[in-house]
Parts: C-alpha cells; sequence; structure tokens
C-alpha cells in the first residue's frame, strides 16, 4: 500500500486542523453576528411599536384636552352671556327708577298717637300702622348695583364650582362626551 508522504506530514495535519478550526470559528462569529442583527431588529421594533403607542396616546390626549377646552369654553361662553344679561337688566332697572317708570319703596310700620299726646307713649300704647316709604332714585340705583354685584359674586362662585367639578369628573371619569353646556 502506498500511502502518499504528505498524508505522513504533520504540517499537513496540522493545517487541516487550523483551517477546521478557522472555518468554525468563522461560522461560529457569523452566526452570532447574525442572532446579534436578529436581536437588533427585534428590539428596534419593539421600540417603533411603544413610540406608535405613545404617539397614538398623545394624539387621544391632544383630543380629550381639545375637547375639554371646547367645553369649558361653551361654559364660560353661557356664564359671560348670563353676566351681560344680568348687567342688562340691572341698567333696564337702573334708567326705570331715573324716568320714574318704577318706584321701590320699604314697608314701614308706625304707631300712631293722640293730639298732644307724648309721641313716646303714643307708640308703646298706640295703634300700629303700616305704610310704605318710597326709595329716591340715587339709593334705589345704590341697592340694585349692590345686589348686582352680590349676584355677580354668586354667578362667578357658581362658573368656579362647574368648571371644578368639570375638572374633577374628567380626572376620575374621563371627560364628557357632550360639548354643549
Amino acid at each position: 500500500m502506498n500511502i502518499p508522504t504528505f498524508l505522513l506530514d504533520p504540517r499537513f495535519w496540522l493545517a487541516i486542523v487550523i483551517w477546521t478550526a478557522a472555518v468554525a470559528f468563522v461560522s461560529h462569529d457569523r452566526g452570532e453576528r447574525l442572532a446579534m442583527k436578529e436581536a437588533e431588529r427585534k428590539e428596534l421594533k419593539a421600540s417603533v411599536g411603544a413610540l406608535e403607542d405613545k404617539i397614538r396616546i398623545d394624539a387621544e390626549t391632544r383630543e380629550k384636552e381639545r375637547r375639554l377646552v371646547r367645553i369649558l369654553d361653551n361654559r364660560y361662553d353661557k356664564y359671560q352671556q348670563e353676566e351681560l344679561d344680568a348687567k342688562a337688566k340691572a341698567d333696564r332697572l337702573i334708567a326705570d327708577l331715573r324716568s320714574h317708570v318704577r318706584r321701590l319703596s320699604i314697608p314701614v310700620s308706625y304707631a300712631s298717637c293722640a293730639a298732644g299726646a307724648n309721641p313716646a307713649a303714643g307708640a308703646a300704647g298706640g295703634s300700629s300702622q303700616e305704610g310704605r316709604a318710597d326709595i329716591t332714585a340715587g339709593a334705589g340705583e345704590f341697592l340694585v348695583r349692590l345686589a348686582d354685584r352680590g349676584d355677580t359674586a354668586i354667578r362667578k362662585h357658581a362658573e368656579v364650582v362647574d368648571r371644578y367639578e368639570l375638572l374633577r369628573q374628567a380626572c376620575t371619569q374621563g371627560i364628557p362626551a357632550e360639548v354643549t353646556p
């Protein structure tokens, strides 16, 4: 049997072992690189999905904010209109008082006393009668303005409470669907 001499040379076998190890290392390294690229691709895909979800949630949040602002604006407009109506009503009443179309009066009671008697004694023992006393236009205007300021404060308080309740409801139950007050 005639064996080729290169097969008996240890350098040949050493070269085959080195070449096999290199091929194994390169293919193993290639597999690791492919696995790393696949992991990076999956991570990137997950990041893109998370960003798309965040963008969708942000868009939904912006739409909810817009709807809440529309509701608040509508309610503000309603309160502003009520304020203008109340001011116009108070101005009409004051104009009527100045032109003597309307009169303001308050009930008064007084005691009558006999002629020549002591007025202080008449109040204690005389008969009581009721009447009305007219209020001057200036005093009437003052009273109307005073009542109007009180009503305005009450309306503003009601508006603050209404806005608070709307915002509380939006935080706990979500923003209501209706836009009209």
